[in-house]
């Protein structure tokens, strides 16, 4: 605005001119230029609500107020614009020259204007108002928008230029130029425009092209040379059918002072401001007319979800995910809004515009992409501007495939079958045994694998997908099935077979086999004749004898019953050292106890000690002679042949254990006697003369013997042997 003169304040504002520059950025290289056609043509396509801003009491309340709060530079307002989109006026004037800034020329021009709605422009317009501008001070105003709209039929009013002066009073020119960009998100975007037929471009550059001034010819609308908001000469429209965020005005003096000092008539001429010069001019004025943005009306969005088996389904079983983020991104690869999946899994971006909008999802650790909207598996979809101008977008759903997991275990001999592992106890793993894992993950694809136990006994299945398992175990051979133990969450559902369920990116550990080391311990217990240890050939095996085996450290027993021919057998115990015990068989005399190939001490009757077994070693040849029970018998009579009872008869000798303590037995009713349970030995009876009767003759028996007076000597009986006929007559 030029100073006072004898205009009044509204006949000054009228007179600013202004030089509108449109500066696009530049994108990939290639400068991006305003493209000009007539913006009047443009419209809210389908798919889009038209939303008016109106400035002040033109009627929505978009007010830009001249107090305190906005004379501050940073000063932002917000409107509402729809529920979920805010508008937002702001502006940066490090210079202070912001006309709601007190500014020291405005005494000396009387200038009392400032920026406001319903200002000196009145209804329809935001005035914007600065102050003796420099042509190196920019005052910045931004217009906002949180969500991106369309813009239709911005207008930019009163841009002139106008070097004016009062007569005798040496006042600098001016002009007004404005830089302006449209932005979704960091970058800058193309928009259309329609100049004026007095606005000039150069590249992107637009200002005013008329030198009007104090001795020119004025204007209809503005008496002080310029152009004013009702004249189409000094205007530019301005349409952005791509999505923006925000508008920005970096207005600031024009680079065309020095020209219009030249060219003024005034007897005074004004000294030239040259560019970035500390002078000033008077104050200068634009005015935005009221226009509407096109809210997108769309919807897109849809759920992400884990794909067990990555075939782009989400399958029966198959989760979601909740707490994902998804971006919306545009064509300059730039994320425009985030939102995250719900509980459901599922996320929605709203008030869309039809626009090739890309949406993005960002995986979780452990989580890769999997197939999407539009076929690839990059985590990403291009939603065609077509598909949103047509209706909302549901289907922009995200596999994600978690990282698989692992089962493991071990396969071990289990030495005192508790079913763990215990290396302390010097248990190890087992070899080369095959385990099998089968089900079905939680896409329905069945699984099915198998591998073999390593040095160490374990086995893995690695790449293992969420699911539903059984992992069994071919018994190994020389082994006794043992306790099976499922990892954690895990259940045994079967002999050697373990169910485990995965969840996305768990993995299952600790399943274990254990197996009892098949040692063997073997022998025989048998009717030894001739005493001599050896089961001969027609020697006999002893059916149904007891036999116990014992662990010296941990106290664990195994019972074992010969079989009919006398044989016997421990199996399935762990290694260590073990103590063999027999139950004396009835009807037989203890024989010789033999150790067989693990050693062991038969100091102990009937007991074999100190066995010593190392895993998977067996034992033979333990074996328990026992001597069949031997008998001297005869009987006493008189010379009719009458028994005679109660006689006494001594049975004396030596036997295979050497000098045996003599034994004495009565003669029954029928005269008979019997002298039983003897080992093989050589014998002698005797019998005590019966006071009744006079002494007669003795008879050997079956054995043999030396007869004199009432005694039988040199008897020699055998194992099992039963001697009778040894018979006293008196």
């Amino acid at each position: 605005m030029a100073s006072k003169g004898d205009l009044g304040i509204a006949q000054r504002l009228k007179a600013l001119g202004a030089a509108f520059v449109l500066t696009v950025a530049t994108v990939t290289g290639i400068p991006l230029l305003a493209e000009i056609r007539p913006a009047a043509a443009q419209s809210c396509v389908p798919g889009t609500t038209p939303v008016p801003i109106q400035w002040g009491s033109s009627g929505s309340g978009f007010d830009w107020f001249n107090n305190a709060a906005n004379s501050v530079s940073g000063a932002s307002n917000t409107y509402p614009l729809t529920a979920d989109i805010d508008f937002v006026v702001s502006y940066t004037d490090l210079n202070n020259r912001n006309a709601d800034q007190d500014s020291p020329l405005d005494a000396a021009f009387g200038n009392t204007a400032k920026t406001q709605t319903d200002g000196i422009y009145g209804a329809n317009y935001l005035t914007l108002v600065n102050t003796s501008l420099t042509s190196d001070e920019v005052v910045s105003w931004r217009f906002s928008f949180t969500k991106p709209v369309a813009l239709v039929n911005l207008q930019v009013s009163d841009i002139d230029w106008h070097g004016w002066r009062r007569s005798g009073r040496p006042e600098p020119s001016f002009e007004d130029e404005i830089t302006v960009n449209t932005v979704r998100g960091p970058n800058t975007v193309n928009y259309q425009v329609t100049p004026g037929a007095d606005v000039l471009q150069v590249g992107n550059t637009f200002y005013g092209n008329r030198f009007g001034g104090y001795n020119s010819p004025f204007p209809n609308s503005n008496n002080t040379g310029g152009w004013g908001p009702a004249d189409a000469e000094g205007r530019i429209t301005i349409t952005a059918d791509e999505p923006i965020t925000e508008i920005q005005f970096d207005y600031s003096n024009g680079p065309n002072d020095a020209i219009a000092d030249a060219v003024d008539g005034a007897p005074i001429l004004n000294p030239p401001i040259p560019p970035n010069s500390p002078g000033v001019s008077d104050s200068h004025a634009v005015a935005v007319n009221n226009f509407t943005v096109c809210v997108g009306s769309r919807t897109l969005g849809d759920t992400v979800w884990a794909d067990i088996d990555n075939d782009g389904v989400q399958d029966a079983g198959e989760p979601v995910m909740a707490g994902v983020p998804v971006e919306l991104v545009d064509g300059l690869g730039e994320v425009i809004e985030t939102t995250t999946t719900d509980a459901s899994g599922n996320y929605l971006f709203t008030e869309l515009l039809p626009y090739d909008w890309t949406v993005r999802v960002i995986p979780p650790a452990n989580y890769s992409v999997g197939f999407d909207r539009d076929g690839g598996a990059d985590g990403q979809a291009t939603i065609p501007d077509a598909d949103l101008a047509a209706g909302d977008v549901a289907d922009a759903d995200f596999g994600l495939v978690p990282d698989r997991g692992t089962v493991s275990g071990r396969v071990f001999e289990d030495y005192n079958n508790n079913g763990v592992f215990e290396p302390g106890a010097s248990e190890i793993g087992i070899e080369n045994t095959s385990v099998t894992l089968t089900g079905t993950d939680l896409g329905g694809s069945a699984v099915n694998l198998t591998t073999a136990t390593a040095a160490d006994g374990t086995y893995s299945f690695a790449d293992v997908p969420a699911g539903t398992y059984t992992v069994t175990e071919t018994q190994p051979t020389d082994y006794l099935d043992g306790i099976d133990t499922a990892g954690p969450g895990n259940t045994v559902v079967a002999n050697d077979t373990i169910e485990v369920v995965l969840d996305p990116l768990e993995s299952s550990s600790d399943n274990l086999f254990g197996e009892i080391p098949d040692s063997q311990l073997t022998g025989t217990v048998f009717e030894d004749t001739n005493n001599n240890g050896v089961q001969d050939g027609t020697e006999t095996g002893i059916a149904n004898v007891d036999l116990t085996l014992e662990n010296e450290t941990t106290g664990l027993t195994f019972n074992a019953t010969t079989a009919a021919d006398g044989t016997y057998t421990f199996s399935g115990f762990a290694p260590g050292t073990y103590v063999l015990t027999e139950a004396q068989p009835a009807g037989y005399l203890d024989g010789i106890d033999t150790a067989g190939d693990r050693g062991g001490s038969t100091a102990v009757n009937d007991v074999i000690s100190g066995i010593v077994f190392n895993p998977n070693e067996d034992g033979t040849g333990y074996n328990f002679a026992e001597i069949p029970d031997t008998s001297i018998a005869g009987s006493v009579v008189d010379e009719n042949g009458n028994p005679i009872e109660g006689v006494t008869i001594t049975l004396t000798g030596t036997d295979d254990l050497g000098v045996i303590t003599p034994l004495t037995t009565t003669t029954q009713a029928d005269g008979t006697y019997v002298f039983q349970d003897l080992r093989p030995g050589n014998y002698t009876v005797s019998e005590t003369q019966p006071a009744t009767h006079g002494d007669g003759g003795e008879t050997a028996g079956t054995s043999g013997g030396i007869v004199a007076d009432d005694q039988i000597s040199g008897i020699v009986v055998n194992a099992g042997e039963i001697s009778s006929g040894y018979d006293f007559d008196e």
